[in-house]
């Protein structure tokens, strides 16, 4: 299984580091992500991903869209 940190998932998605947090917090489909402490016994870590969850999570957003997708094209 491949980690990467936010930085380099974010270069490998096209997107800032910045995005990808607040893709993490998202409160109904949540980027999965793990923290890793970079010192041990001090408060300092870096969000890990490991690319299978990457992928699972992309894979259920596209599909989320198009499900909406769907849903606006009843409503019109």
């Amino acid at each position: 299984m491949f980690s990467c940190s936010k930085k380099e998932l974010a270069k490998k998605l096209g997107v800032t580091p910045r995005t990808i947090v607040n893709w993490s917090h998202l409160s109904n489909n949540s980027l999965p992500y793990h923290k890793r402490d970079i010192y041990k016994n001090k408060t300092v870590w870096e969000y890990v991903f490991y690319e299978d969850e990457v992928n699972r999570w992309l894979e259920s957003r596209s599909n989320s869209h198009t499900k909406d997708q769907q849903n606006q094209r009843r409503d019109d």
